[in-house]
């Protein structure tokens, strides 16, 4: 594989806060818990991207911090509510220089990434596929700047709060 990308989505978030748009919902407690535990795991399995892209959302800069990856970080405006278009030009606008990419954002977008790049990915039991905190890694065979038409990536893996101990 040429590349990878990580896809994360933030992590559980608190609807009993009283603020007053969606953008600045905290992380609740399990939340919290959760992402110090993915980073753990991202950690321990090396899953570490050259450059995170992260929305500016309150849950998933709380989510950052949690996580204490060390790498290059940049906050981007369009990953808070992108589509999947707008996630295909983010990915593609990447530099070629960089080989492990990571986004921190929202469902129901990098869902849809995730299925488009590795439609075989596996569902939990439950029937969900990409819940909160989750990390996919997915291998990629070409350039960030043709990802949308490629059809020869693959998921290499996908890790669970819940999966790790």
């Amino acid at each position: 594989m040429d590349k990878e990308l990580f896809l994360m989505r933030h992590a559980k978030s608190s609807w009993d806060s009283d603020v007053s748009d969606d953008s600045s919902r905290p992380l609740s407690k399990r939340g919290i818990n959760a992402a110090k535990r993915i980073g753990n795991g991202l950690n321990q399995l090396g899953w570490i991207p050259d450059l995170l892209l992260v929305s500016p959302s309150q849950r998933t800069q709380q989510t950052l911090e949690q996580i204490n990856l060390d790498t290059k970080v940049v906050i981007l405006d369009q990953l808070y509510e992108a589509s999947l278009d707008d996630l295909f030009t983010l990915i593609s606008d990447t530099p070629e220089s960089v080989t492990k990419l990571m986004l921190l954002g929202h469902n129901p977008s990098l869902e849809q990434l995730l299925l488009h790049l590795a439609p075989n990915a596996e569902r939990q039991k439950n029937g969900k596929l990409f819940t909160t905190a989750n990390v996919a890694r997915i291998g990629i065979n070409g350039r960030w700047s043709t990802i949308k038409k490629n059809k020869d990536s693959s998921l290499l893996g996908l890790i669970r709060p819940k999966e790790l101990d």
